[in-house]
């Protein structure tokens, strides 16, 4: 399988990815969720777009389904009147901390730019032209998703937030622009797409493995479907 398309760094493919990760800066409780949120169901409409790709609404639905279980959901809901006090003093502690908010950005950027590659190695490799192939390449992503340690982006994560001045400034800088053109977001966007370009290429044996690990694990899921399709 050509994996050319999805290997090359585009920064298209990869800001929505950078700045959900980079939400984590914000300094205001509860913003850095709904940010972190926004851009990460941004990914796939951007990548598509840029892949000139058709995402049907069917398939957006399916990648950016939140796994968080249903009973779960609720369960929050319904005791959310008793956690904001708690969760509002925890957050603003935090923010206060500054180290563990770096921290929880590293992880998050690392996290978010494996999503990224992800969808972009699943539409570049034609896994979402038909239901069955698509739910397992889904379902194979999120499966990566949860289980694989993004140990080595972390080092390409720290470098990169060394690398940007203001770092905390982008991620608001990229709520700005979803409204209105930024000569700020612009500039910070220009730095830190120059600095992923000049270091991407370090990473590409990782990527090669990323790839080898979810074309297994898609394999897997259409094989085992296809063995309970005959034996049903």
């Amino acid at each position: 399988m050509d994996r050319t398309c999805a290997q090359s760094f585009d920064w298209i493919i990869y800001r929505d990815a950078t700045l959900a990760g980079l939400s984590a800066l914000l300094p205001l409780p509860f913003l850095d969720d709904a940010a972190e949120e926004r851009f990460r169901k941004q990914m796939p409409q951007s990548i598509a777009a840029r892949r000139d790709y058709d995402l049907s609404a069917q398939r957006l639905k399916q990648i950016n389904a939140n796994p968080i279980n249903l009973v779960r959901r609720i369960k929050n809901v319904a005791l959310w009147p008793i956690k904001l006090p708690q969760r509002f003093l925890s957050r603003i502690w935090r923010k206060a901390v500054y180290v563990f908010t770096i921290r929880r950005a590293v992880v998050s950027l690392s996290h978010y730019w494996q999503r990224a590659f992800l969808i972009d190695y699943m539409i570049c490799s034609g896994y979402l032209e038909d239901d069955e192939t698509a739910q397992a390449a889904i379902a194979a992503m999120r499966t990566i998703l949860e289980e694989r340690e993004p140990d080595t982006l972390t080092e390409l994560a720290v470098d990169t937030l060394r690398a940007i001045p203001g770092v905390s400034r982008l991620a608001r800088s990229g709520l700005s622009s979803l409204r209105k053109r930024d000569e700020e977001a612009e500039e910070l966007d220009r730095i830190v797409q120059q600095f992923m370009r000049n270091n991407w290429s370090r990473y590409a044996t990782y990527f090669d493995r990323l790839a080898d690990q979810y074309d297994e694990g898609v394999n897997e899921r259409l094989a085992a479907g296809r063995t309970m399709s005959r034996t049903a």
